[in-house]
Order: structure tokens, then C-alpha cells, then sequence
């Protein structure tokens, strides 16, 4: 009953929100949070890269967020992710969310 995935670009900045793939717990948790509880596999990670990259280059720029948090799992995969990225496309420039507070200094060109 989950909708499937989509990659619909409708503006110059794309988002993607993963929030992982815990279908059983959707639905079906005593807490909110069980049903983020959930780490992405290097293959999961690695079906997403094409469809990424896609998206990269029809928007000016291209946001990916994991939301698949309780234990951590997101970190792990987000630079599990940014890798996988930059070894697919070593031209191009992929930096974590840190990364770009750290040379922020201001909100022009945001």
C-alpha cells in the first residue's frame, strides 16, 4: 500500500527523501520511529545511483536526505551514498549536508 518510488522534477532544486524500505512497519509499530528503523543495503543504495544522477542534472541543484534514523543508519548510508555518487561521476562534486554549512556564509545563492 506504499506508493512507489518517483522522480518527478517539477522545479530547479530536487529533493529526494529516503526513508528506507521497512514496508512491515509502516503500518504496523507501536512507535513512530519503527518505521525509519531501517538500513539501506549497498545494493539498494546502489539501484538509487542512476536515478540520482538523472535527477542531478535536470535540476540546478539536487538534495538527498536520509530519514532512516534510530540507530544511526542514515549517516552510514548517506556517505555510503555520496561514494557510491562520486565513483559513478568523478567529475562531479558531492558534499554532505556539513559540508555545506561549513562554506555557507550567507543564504545568497541558497
Amino acid at each position: 500500500g506504499l506508493l512507489p518510488p518517483t522522480d518527478v522534477v517539477t522545479s530547479d532544486i530536487a529533493y529526494v527523501r529516503l526513508h528506507g524500505r521497512s514496508a512491515g512497519s509502516w503500518y504496523d509499530h507501536d512507535q513512530a520511529w519503527e518505521r525509519y528503523d531501517y538500513e539501506y543495503s549497498d545494493q539498494e543504495l546502489v539501484e538509487w545511483v542512476p536515478r540520482l544522477l538523472d535527477i542531478a542534472r535536470r535540476a540546478r541543484k539536487a538534495y538527498v536526505v536520509f530519514n532512516n534514523h534510530p540507530r544511526g543508519q542514515s549517516a552510514r548510508n548517506a556517505d555510503t551514498m555520496r561514494r557510491k555518487l562520486a565513483e559513478a561521476d568523478p567529475g562531479a562534486e558531492f558534499v554532505t549536508g556539513l559540508e555545506m554549512a561549513r562554506r555557507q556564509t550567507s543564504l545568497n545563492g541558497f
